[in-house]
């Protein structure tokens, strides 16, 4: 808790930084009448500052009007298919998005509360995706059956080419100003890729990146280092005299189409696709239908 508090702090401050959305009339004004629910000034700021206290990128932060419009839509539309989320359901998913900051629910909502961000922001935030889920499981459902022959092609596909292909997911820990004796302490203090993030607490966001990439597209650089490590060692070797950076190998995953294939695994990972593709042509249907205006 303590690690998720500092880094609400730190958040707090780059939230100072940006801004908040432009406000036409006060704050409880409508900005946007969706479909006759309006959108106000305050539930855009609010989902700003969550947004940035989250770290979610620029694009997502400059689209927060677009986002809140979709979810009026959405929650629209659970409401007529009757699949409007129970209120066991919301609070299960507030654990589990506060369980990713080894927090409670509770310890989450006052965190946040300390940054000017309602309770109401965070429930909303959760039970709008759940209430989307619904939707579109309810919908095309029927239709998410995938058949043994497309897991076979799939299959197929992914051992086309010759060598099997591999995911690796790395830390890349950059400290300006640091001397490789430096990197070598804070490299003796860590042995997984999560103790990096407590070295990081008080640095800007940007200088620790942890993403998983396929071989294929990992940057020269980083391949070249990446392929002489196992999980969990580490490598200066990326350091320059401006900087110095610490790469670690947090694991290797083995990618669809290897030699020990889970039937199950591509499955899901098929109506997983087919589910996005749905979901996002009946989002199409209903901003095409709504009625959006300014107040």
């Amino acid at each position: 808790m303590m690690r998720m508090t500092v880094w609400l702090a730190a958040a707090g401050m780059a939230l100072w930084a940006t801004g908040t959305a432009a406000q036409q009339g006060g704050p409880f004004a409508p900005r946007l009448i969706v479909n006759e629910s309006a959108v106000t000034n305050f539930e855009i700021d609010q989902r700003l500052r969550f947004l940035t206290i989250l770290g979610a990128p620029a694009e997502m932060r400059n689209n927060v009007l677009q986002i809140l419009t979709d979810e009026r839509l959405q929650m629209q539309a659970a409401k007529r298919l009757g699949v409007m989320p129970e209120e066991e359901a919301v609070r299960s998913g507030m654990e589990e998005f506060a369980a990713r900051a080894n927090m409670t629910p509770e310890q989450l909502v006052t965190a946040l509360g300390q940054q000017g961000i309602a309770p109401e922001t965070f429930r909303d935030f959760v039970a709008s995706g759940i209430a989307w889920r619904q939707v579109v499981r309810s919908r095309f459902g029927p239709r998410l059956q995938i058949t043994e022959a497309e897991i076979d092609r799939a299959i197929a596909r992914a051992a086309e080419g010759g060598p099997r292909t591999v995911a690796v997911e790395y830390a890349l820990f950059t400290m300006p100003g640091k001397t490789r004796a430096d990197a070598e302490r804070v490299r003796a203090r860590v042995d997984t890729c999560d103790d990096l993030f407590g070295e990081a607490l008080d640095a800007p966001q940007d200088r620790l990146i942890r993403e998983t990439r396929a071989v294929a597209d990992l940057p020269a650089d980083i391949a070249g280092q990446i392929g002489r490590l196992d999980a969990g060692e580490s490598t200066l070797a990326l350091s320059t005299p401006q900087a110095a950076v610490l790469l670690m190998v947090c694991g290797r995953t083995p990618a669809l189409g290897d030699a020990e294939v889970d039937r199950g695994q591509i499955r899901q990972q098929l109506q997983n696709q087919r589910l996005v593709s749905y979901a996002d042509s009946y989002l199409a249907e209903l901003r095409a239908d709504a009625i959006i205006r300014e107040p």
